[in-house]
């Protein structure tokens, strides 16, 4: 049976060591001989399907397994896929028409806009707006119909608006663009009167091409998109402080849904505690010179990676210890990452003995350590499904 350690708790001393392998733990693999330049993947809020580069345009798989569900005809290159938060729409962006958009029950299309330039596009958390991207304009739609309801300009000297991003109390919309160095600065305004709140020059030395606020709202991401040419960076929303920047070029981001983990899709898959910035695991990704990206399952299980062009492989995020707090007589430990089945075990010694189990199957990420005997060993195990 294959497992992870999560904690190793030696005389209520948490020592941690960073998981490094050549591959993901993958759950499952496909490739679809997509003929465009893409990038993007999304999953639905209730974790069922992911969406992504397909042979027709998007291609519709079930997480679980990876099976078809179905595939939907999109031309051109796809800037982005995303689901709204209440799972009834999916949209792809970027290619011709510029925006369109299916309903989720029947994959049926919902409508479609043909009068705006390609760029990317997303929904509001509340599943009430889309925001579109048309060159250096930014547009405010009705998700339902795609009526126009605002927009302002955004002025780019060179090249377009290449990615959007709402935050997930709606307040605030990230925006990355340029083009060979013309734009850099990851730009975040209020929704809906479209007032620049901040401008921050970035890391990145060829555009912004992605950018994605953390779950918990604290942060936003940066990378570039279309070509790794600079790192990701971490910002505080608050004030546009910078907070982390990983090493090696990055396409994009995705973090895990506790905000606890950041994976950064690069020439390598990394993954980063966001709180210390410590690399968790480190895996080769080989493959073509575009654009990557990823996404997390809404139970945190799972993260799901797309490559031009069409490759898309699910894996297992892996276990890590988030916190370690004392909660009376005994320890308190919650973790990120697993099958969404734990164990905590027990033993006296690394070298004698087996591991026995403290307790019964856990399923909440949180478990509390008996620290009466100082000379016991606790490890957090992930069990299979």
């Amino acid at each position: 049976m294959k497992t992870k350690v999560v904690l190793l708790l030696l005389h209520v001393c948490v020592t941690l060591g960073a998981r490094a392998g050549n591959m993901p733990d993958i759950l499952w693999a496909d490739s679809a001989a997509y003929g465009y330049v893409a990038t993007g993947v999304a999953v639905s809020p209730d974790g069922q399907y992911a969406a992504c580069p397909g042979s027709n345009g998007v291609q519709i798989k079930r997480v679980s397994d990876g099976s078809n569900i179905t595939s939907l005809t999109y031309g051109a290159a796809i800037a982005n896929l995303a689901f709204s938060r209440d799972g009834a729409y999916l949209l792809a962006a970027g290619g011709s028409p510029a925006v369109s958009v299916w309903r989720v029950s029947n994959w049926a299309s919902a409508y479609s806009l043909s009068n705006v330039l390609p760029g990317p596009a997303a929904f509001s958390p509340d599943s009430a707006l889309l925001a579109v991207a048309s060159n250096s304009v930014i547009q405010l739609r009705s998700a339902t119909d795609g009526a126009m309801i605002t927009s302002w300009n955004s002025p780019v000297s060179l090249g377009a608006i290449n990615t959007l991003a709402f935050s997930p109390d709606r307040a605030r919309l990230a925006s990355g663009a340029g083009i060979r160095g013309s734009d850099l600065n990851l730009k975040i305004w209020s929704v809906p009167s479209g007032t620049l709140l901040l401008n921050i020059p970035t890391a990145q030395t060829y555009s912004v091409g992605f950018a994605t606020f953390s779950p918990d709202g604290r942060l936003v991401a940066t990378a570039g998109g279309e070509y790794p040419y600079g790192p990701a960076q971490l910002w505080r929303v608050a004030d546009g402080a910078l907070m982390r920047t990983f090493p090696q070029g990055a396409f994009s981001v995705a973090f895990s849904p506790d905000s606890a983990m950041a994976i950064v899709a690069g020439t390598n898959l990394s993954i980063y505690g966001v709180a210390t910035g410590a690399l968790l695991s480190r895996y080769a990704d080989a493959g073509s010179y575009y654009q990557r990206a990823v996404a997390t399952t809404p139970d945190g299980r799972a993260f799901l990676r797309t490559a031009f062009p069409g490759q898309i492989f699910a894996a297992r995020l892996p276990l890590w210890l988030n916190s370690f707090t004392y909660a009376g007589p005994n320890g308190l430990l919650s973790w990120s990452g697993g099958d969404g089945h734990y164990q905590l075990q027990q033993r006296t010694s690394l070298t004698d003995g087996a591991w026995q189990n403290v307790g019964g199957v856990l399923t909440n990420r949180m478990a509390e350590v008996p620290l009466q005997n100082p000379n016991s060993f606790y490890r957090v195990i992930s069990l299979p499904n």
